[in-house]
Formats: structure tokens, C-alpha cells, sequence
């Protein structure tokens, strides 16, 4: 039995619905299932009853919830007795600071960072909120510390209106991680040959499915060969490419994540020529004002080395 277990048993409790409590964790809704059937068979009780309609906690599922709710409390209380023993905790890094961050940004491997990070310098006041690029931007100027974390392309990344648009508000930016992009289609899709191969354009458009919130909401959309439909999650991206209709753009990095199975029904492509943008970047953006903010700098610092 571990925490994760509990965690995502614990969220079912409250959603009722394995894609929701997905979103939640930004995994998959097969991911949240597998977690807690080998729950089930290790305690050898049936915890979820699941139908069409959703989910729901059998007697036994209530009990263990109980059992979670009161053990990751008590989790929490004593990492926090513990960290006058750690050595690892910075004692002189104090104050507030607020993280912005979109939906693609605020991935699994991110939010274990911000948790560990966040139990490591318990005299920080950190605040996570979730956003668009565009509703960020409307907010500034921002008179306390703050970082703001996107991704973006390698085209918007180094072109002049980039550049202007985040002087002008007086920002600078920290690159945390660079991945490739590429397509993910399956393997029995009319589409791959065409993507592996750039053969037939001239036939049809090529129907594309991004999760695309990032800074540069549009640029990805500006193709005469591609045809685009913006979804709101990974699952749903997932299910409209396995169909073979729909071919998905999306880093490495994601495609390991979120698309990759064992009977490699999904593949990714890097190489296409049929691709405008080669690379994605998940970066760090703050306050000119900020840059030599302890708090800033470190933050961002820790990120990047996390990532490596």
C-alpha cells in the first residue's frame, strides 16, 4: 500500500469518476483504474463499484477511505516534525511567493517538484495558481515575487514580437527544459504514412488534436496542411488518436507520459518535415524588478536541476 493509492482513492471519493480524478493528477483514466485494482487485490476487497454512470465507494472502499484520510494527515503532521532534522532545508529561505502556471506545465513530475520543494523550505509561503498565458498577462504588474511557468515553441520562443511583447511588460525568463516535438498516431491510422512520409497533401487536411495551452495559444494553428481541434485533456487527446481519425502533436517528454503503451498501438514521430515547430520549451518568466529575489532565483534554479 502506498500514499498514491490512497490519494487517488481518496479523490474518487469526492469526483465519482476516474477521468476527473486523472485530470486531477494528470494521468490517465487507465492509470487511476490500475492504481486501484492492485489496491483491491492487495487487500483482496472490492473498493469501487464501477458502471456507466461513474464510480462509486463499496462499504469496504469507505472504510479504507477513512483509513486514508486520517494516514496522510498524520503523513503530514510528521514531515513537519522532521524537517528540524533535515539537513537539506534552507532555514534562511523565507517570505512569499506566487507561482503561475498553465495546464501543460503542471504535469506529474512538477507537481512532485512543488510538493518536495515546498517541504524542503517550510518557512516559504508559496501560492499555485493555475492559468492561462492570457489571463497572466492581464494581471500585470504583479508587486510581489512571483514566476511566471509556460510553454512555448521554438518559433514564438526567438521572434521579435516575442521579445517585445515580454519586455514591454518588463519581464525575463529562465528556459527550465527544452523537448522536441513530434506526432503521435496509431499505428493503424490512414494518416501515418502521410505523416512519416509527407505524401498526398494535397488531398486532404490532416485532422489534429492539441492539448494547447500555452503561451502561444495560436501559433500552432496557423498550418494549411493541418486541420485543428483543441481539447481540454490528455485522456480525451489519447482516445481521438487511438481511433485513427485524428493525429496528435505533442512533445517527447508528453508522449512518454501521457500516450506511450506496451503494445505500442501509439507511435511517435519526431522527424517529420511536415512539422514548422522542431521544439518546445517550458520556461520560467518574472519580474525584472524580482531577478535578484533569493526566492526567485532559487526556485527556478531548483526547477531546472530537477529536470536535468
Amino acid at each position: 500500500m502506498d500514499t498514491k493509492q490512497l490519494e487517488y482513492l481518496l479523490d474518487l471519493r469526492s469526483t465519482m469518476s476516474m477521468s476527473k480524478t486523472a485530470e486531477h493528477y494528470y494521468t490517465t483514466h487507465q492509470s487511476v483504474n490500475n492504481v486501484v485494482k492492485s489496491l483491491e487485490r492487495e487487500l483482496g476487497v472490492t473498493l469501487l463499484e464501477r458502471t456507466h454512470r461513474g464510480c462509486f465507494l463499496t462499504e469496504a472502499g469507505r472504510l479504507v477511505c477513512d483509513y486514508a484520510q486520517d494516514f496522510l494527515e498524520k503523513k503530514i503532521v510528521l514531515q513537519q516534525a522532521l524537517t528540524v532534522y533535515n539537513d537539506s532545508v534552507l532555514p534562511n529561505l523565507s517570505g512569499q511567493l506566487d507561482i503561475y502556471i498553465i495546464s501543460r506545465f503542471a504535469n506529474k513530475i512538477f507537481l512532485k517538484f512543488y510538493t518536495e520543494y515546498c517541504r524542503k523550505n517550510p518557512k516559504l509561503s508559496i501560492n499555485l495558481k493555475t492559468l492561462t498565458a492570457s489571463i497572466f498577462l492581464s494581471l500585470l504588474p504583479i508587486n510581489t515575487p512571483f514566476i511566471f511557468l509556460a510553454s512555448l515553441s521554438d518559433s514564438t520562443l526567438f521572434s521579435k514580437n516575442f521579445y517585445q511583447q515580454y519586455k514591454q511588460n518588463q519581464l525575463l525568463y529562465k528556459i527550465v527544459k527544452q523537448y522536441p516535438l513530434g506526432f503521435v498516431v496509431a499505428s493503424n491510422s490512414k494518416w501515418r504514412e502521410i505523416i512519416m512520409t509527407a505524401t498526398r497533401l494535397y488531398e486532404t487536411e490532416i485532422p489534429v488534436v492539441v492539448f494547447n495551452y500555452a503561451i502561444d495559444e495560436m501559433s500552432l494553428l496557423t498550418s494549411n496542411d493541418f486541420k485543428y481541434f483543441l481539447v481540454d485533456n490528455w485522456e480525451a487527446q489519447k482516445q481521438m488518436i487511438k481511433s485513427g481519425d485524428y493525429v496528435g502533436i505533442c512533445t517527447a517528454f508528453e508522449y512518454k507520459q501521457y500516450f506511450q503503451m506496451k503494445d505500442q498501438s501509439l507511435l511517435f514521430i519526431s522527424d517529420s518535415c511536415l512539422l514548422s515547430h522542431h521544439d518546445f520549451y517550458y520556461v520560467g518568466f518574472y519580474a525584472e524588478q524580482f531577478q535578484n529575489e533569493l526566492v526567485v532565483q532559487d526556485f527556478l534554479t531548483a526547477l531546472e536541476k530537477y529536470y536535468r
